[in-house]
């Protein structure tokens, strides 16, 4: 069984520092998943940003919704679960924030509290 592939979706306007955190701890201390894509900013509808987001999502095993104040309301995201949806990639989504609640993605399953260790047992658990 090969490495878990990971695409991350969040909030390009609000949450870049939750996806720079996360793959710093990928790097840095290793994890039981690969990061191989991550959300763009959208800069128009149909442009390449779409065909890109389509491509790295169908090669993940996983697509990882990390959830901050704004992100169920981000277009990028919404269609990046979309796609995902479309694609029949699993999706897991979590709060950006340890002790902090946010709206859900619709959509996108159950809402996960953050912990590290909770991320990696769910992405080794639930891999297809």
């Amino acid at each position: 069984m090969g490495t878990t592939k990971v695409f991350l979706t969040f909030d390009t306007s609000h949450e870049q520092q939750i996806r720079d955190f996360i793959e710093r701890r990928v790097r840095l201390r290793g994890a039981a998943f690969e990061i191989v894509g991550h959300s763009l900013k959208k800069p128009t509808p149909g442009s390449l940003w779409e065909k890109t987001a389509r491509i790295a999502i169908s090669h993940s095993d996983f697509v990882l919704v990390i959830v901050g104040a704004h992100t169920h309301e981000d277009e990028g995201a919404v269609e990046e679960v979309r796609m995902a949806l479309k694609a029949g990639v699993p999706i897991i989504q979590m709060a950006g924030y340890k002790d902090r609640t946010f709206p859900a993605v619709p959509e996108a399953g159950p809402l996960h509290g953050w912990s590290w260790e909770d991320l990696q047992t769910l992405l080794v658990k639930r891999k297809p």
